[in-house]
């Protein structure tokens, strides 16, 4: 399987304010495909969420990935 169609290291959205919203991937491989840390406007997020007035603020949202997951 070609791993590269299914991740992404960064993708940009345009809002109509003209802000933009960044979503980034660090580390990002076909072994690294575990999140590790999630950053919001360079701040580390400690909930699985961010609302949409967040998206509509603009900002960067940055996913650092790590090659295993948690032991559940």
């Amino acid at each position: 399987m070609n791993w590269e169609l299914l991740f992404f290291e960064k993708a940009t959205i345009k809002l109509s304010s003209g802000k933009e919203f960044v979503i980034k991937a660090t580390r990002l491989s076909e072994k690294n495909m575990y999140v590790d840390k999630v950053f919001l406007n360079g701040q580390r997020l400690n909930r699985t969420y961010i609302t949409f007035e967040e998206v509509l603020q603009g900002g960067e949202l940055l996913f650092e990935m790590k090659e295993e997951g948690e032991k559940v």
